[in-house]
This record gives structure tokens, C-alpha cells and sequence, in this order.
């Protein structure tokens, strides 16, 4: 819907493409990568239940915890915990028939964590009520099969707006 509504304003000309600014700005993510440590430092795994420390609304429901999946995605279906985190799909983006529901994909790839001394999936609490904040980081995380190239990403998970930031 976005990119047709997007097509639809550049085809009436209310936009053009020259009319913006393309401008390099600093990395600058919400909080430290170097919090809690999950203890994921095995391929392809979900961590144990995780306390958000408030409720989380996610698509109309509460939840107070949560799965670390060590291929960078979070989920909520708690009978998973400590099981395999898949890392390959066939599927398009987005599809109701992805393969893990009830999910948030930060980067989503297949990552290697027990591959790098300096590689951290960890995850930390900020602020106070109710302007609480969740933080999962993912910090030098290697890839699978490509050691030498490591990923860093982060999910901030908001309270107050049940915003989610990667």
C-alpha cells in the first residue's frame, strides 16, 4: 500500500524526485550495546523467557516476556525457548505464512555467536515507569559460513507507545 500510494504522488507530480536532500548523518543507537548477556552463544537457538519489565503490545496482545533468537529476531512464543531459531526462509517479505510468527525480525540473518570472543547478544532496561524501555543488542555477532564479517544491530521496544525501534 505505501509503495503504491508513493507511486501515485510521483506520477501526479506532487513530488519529484530532485525535490529532497540525500545527507549522510552519524550512527548514533538509543543505548550502549554492552548490557546483560543473554548466554546465546550457540548457533541457532532462543535464549530462555526474558522479563520485559512491562506489558508489550504486539498486534492487539500483552506480553511480559520474551525470546531472544540468536539469528537477531524476537519472539514471543514462550514454548520455544532454549529450541532452534531457524535462519533461512523462501518466503517474501511481508507474508502472513512466515515460518516464525509472532515475531519482531530486526536484521534477520544467519548469525554465528559462539564464533567471536568480542560477540555479544545482550539486552538491558532503561528509564522508569511508565516511560520504560527494552533494549536487545546484538554486538559483533559473526556470520555463519563468513567469520570474518560480523553484524551489529539493535531492538528498542517502547512502553509507553509499544513503539519498536531496529
Amino acid at each position: 500500500m505505501k509503495k503504491l500510494l508513493l507511486a501515485a504522488i510521483f506520477l501526479t507530480g506532487i513530488l519529484k524526485a530532485q525535490d529532497h536532500t540525500v545527507q549522510s548523518i552519524g550512527y548514533v543507537p538509543p543505548h550502549s550495546y554492552m548490557q546483560n548477556n543473554t548466554f546465546i552463544d550457540t548457533d541457532d537457538i532462543y535464549s530462555d523467557p526474558i522479563p520485559v519489565g512491562f506489558n508489550f503490545e504486539f498486534y492487539g496482545v500483552e506480553y511480559t516476556e520474551l525470546l531472544i533468537g540468536g539469528n537477531d529476531v524476537i519472539n514471543f512464543n514462550a514454548s520455544e525457548a532454549y529450541g532452534f531459531c531457524l535462519w533461512q526462509f523462501e518466503e517474501g517479505v511481508p507474508n502472513i505464512d512466515r515460518v516464525i510468527k509472532n515475531s519482531i525480525y530486526g536484521a534477520f540473518h544467519d548469525l554465528l555467536p559462539e564464533n567471536s570472543s568480542t560477540s555479544q547478544i545482550n539486552y538491558a532496561f532503561y528509564q522508569t515507569a511508565p516511560n520504560r524501555i527494552f533494549v536487545i543488542n546484538f554486538y559483533q555477532v559473526a556470520y555463519f559460513q563468513y567469520t570474518e564479517i560480523t553484524a551489529t544491530s539493535q531492538i528498542v521496544l517502547y512502553k509507553t507507545t509499544n513503539n519498536i525501534f531496529i
